[in-house]
């Protein structure tokens, strides 16, 4: 399955009034705004594709997504969010699929850049993320983000 497929399968999880939600801002969903914002940029870009924007946003729609690998992000985030999280179920829906368009579409890192402290830079004309708390092997969800160790 490639990014804009599977890209498409993720949005088919939101409902209309949820998106309506989502456009909205609307304070009943229980949903931060780097959420909210990948959610909204992957239905700009996979729900109404638009070839321009993609690849303003230097996103791949073509590359074909690890099913495999993204089950076991979905399987890891749910866990971890059932142990930590188990106050707000209603919560866990919106962080695991932007989670997943973050990981497998975007290719982007799942925490937001500023707050995670990431350092972005450019390498032969490539984004590389690095973020100062990734262990790789030591996190599951950490290894399926794109970022590299600080």
């Amino acid at each position: 399955m490639n990014t804009r497929e599977f890209c498409k399968e993720l949005g088919g999880q939101i409902t209309h009034a949820e998106w309506d939600a989502l456009d909205r801002c609307d304070p009943s969903l229980t949903i931060n705004s780097h959420n909210r914002e990948a959610l909204l940029e992957m239905r700009a870009l996979c729900m109404a594709p638009n070839a321009a924007e993609a690849a303003d946003k230097h996103v791949q729609l073509e590359l074909e997504v690890d099913l495999q690998a993204a089950e076991n992000l979905a399987r890891y985030l749910q866990d971890y969010l059932d142990e930590y999280m188990s106050d707000n179920p209603e919560g866990h829906k919106w962080i695991v699929l932007a989670s997943l368009y973050l990981a497998f579409v975007a290719r982007r890192p799942l925490h937001p850049i500023d707050r995670a402290g990431v350092v972005v830079e450019q390498l032969d004309g490539r984004t590389i993320y690095r973020c100062p708390l990734k262990v790789p092997g030591d996190n599951p969800i950490c290894d399926a983000c794109v970022c590299l160790e600080k």
